[in-house]
C-alpha cells in the first residue's frame, strides 16, 4: 500500500503532471456540479454566494491562504516541492512553449486589466447599473490592495527564470497575476450573469475559469511563480470576490426604500 513518502516521491518526479492534474480534476468537478444545477433566476444569479455564503466562502479561502503562508515562511516540504515542479518544467518545455505561454500570460497583466477595468466601470455607469459599477470599482481595487500588502509582508524571492521569455521582478507570493485574473474574469462573468438571460450563464463562466486556469498555469509552466504562489492568489481573491458578490447580492435582493432603489436603478424583474 502506497505510504505518504511514496506518494510524494512520485508527485516530486511527476510535477507538471502532478499540477496539471489537479487543475483537470478541479474543473472536471466543477463542470459536472454545474451541470447538475438548474439555471440560475433573475432574482439570485449566484445563490451560493448570498449573504450568509460569502462570509463562509472568505473564511475557508483565508484558511487556505493563512496555510500557504506558514507552509512558506516554514521553508519546509512544500517549498522543496514547489522547487521540484519548477525544475521539471524547466527542464521539460522548449521556447516555442514559452512564447505561447507568454502570450497567454498578458491575458492576466496588471496594465491591461486595469486599463479593461476602467472601461468596464464606465460602461456599467452608462448603461445605468451603478450598483454593479460600484461593487465592479470595490472588488477590482480591494483586490490589488491585498496583493500589494501580501507580497510586501512575505517577501518571497521568485523561482530563476532568466532563461524565458517573459522577466519579472518583484516578490513573488501570492501571483498577482492569479489573483487578478480570478478577480477580473469571476467579476466580469458575474456582471454579465446578472445582466444576461440565463442560456448564457454557463458559458459565461465557462469560459471565466477556462482564462483563469491558462492564466494561472502560465505563470508556474513561464517559471516566474511557484504553484504555492498562484494557489495563493486563487483563495485571495475568492475570499475576497465572494464578500464583494455577497454585498451586492445583499442590496440587490433586499426589499430597499424607494428613494434608495431608484437612486440604484434596480428592478426585482432584472435587468
Amino acid at each position: 500500500m502506497m505510504n505518504m513518502e511514496t506518494l510524494l516521491a512520485w508527485a516530486d518526479q511527476h510535477a507538471a503532471l502532478f499540477f496539471v492534474l489537479v487543475v483537470s480534476v478541479a474543473a472536471t468537478s466543477g463542470w459536472f456540479y454545474w451541470r447538475s444545477r438548474e439555471p440560475w433566476q433573475a432574482e439570485a444569479p449566484v445563490p451560493m454566494l448570498r449573504r450568509r455564503y460569502g462570509f463562509v466562502i472568505a473564511i475557508v479561502t483565508s484558511g487556505v491562504f493563512a496555510a500557504l503562508a506558514f507552509a512558506i515562511e516554514a521553508d519546509g516540504r512544500l517549498v522543496a516541492f514547489d522547487q521540484r515542479i519548477t525544475d521539471a518544467v524547466q527542464a521539460r518545455l522548449g521556447p516555442a512553449m514559452l512564447d505561447v505561454l507568454a502570450a497567454i500570460t498578458q491575458l492576466g497583466g496588471s496594465h491591461q486589466l486595469v486599463i479593461a477595468s476602467v472601461l468596464i466601470a464606465i460602461a456599467l455607469l452608462g448603461l445605468r447599473h451603478p450598483l454593479l459599477a460600484s461593487g465592479w470599482a470595490l472588488s477590482v481595487l480591494g483586490n490589488g490592495l491585498l496583493i500589494r500588502v501580501g507580497k510586501n509582508h512575505f517577501q518571497r524571492t521568485r523561482p530563476v527564470h532568466d532563461h524565458g521569455p517573459v522577466i519579472e521582478t518583484g516578490y513573488s507570493f501570492p501571483s498577482g497575476h492569479a489573483a487578478g485574473s480570478l478577480m477580473f474574469y469571476g467579476m466580469l462573468a458575474y456582471v454579465l450573469v446578472v445582466l444576461l438571460p440565463p442560456r448564457w450563464h454557463r458559458l459565461v463562466f465557462g469560459v471565466a475559469i477556462a482564462m483563469v486556469a491558462l492564466i494561472g498555469g502560465s505563470r508556474v509552466l513561464l517559471q516566474v511563480h511557484f504553484v504555492s504562489d498562484v494557489f495563493a492568489g486563487y483563495a485571495l481573491a475568492i475570499g475576497w470576490g465572494a464578500l464583494c458578490v455577497s454585498a451586492i447580492e445583499f442590496v440587490r435582493t433586499s426589499r430597499l426604500p424607494k428613494p434608495i432603489e431608484d437612486a440604484l436603478n434596480y428592478s426585482k424583474s432584472g435587468p
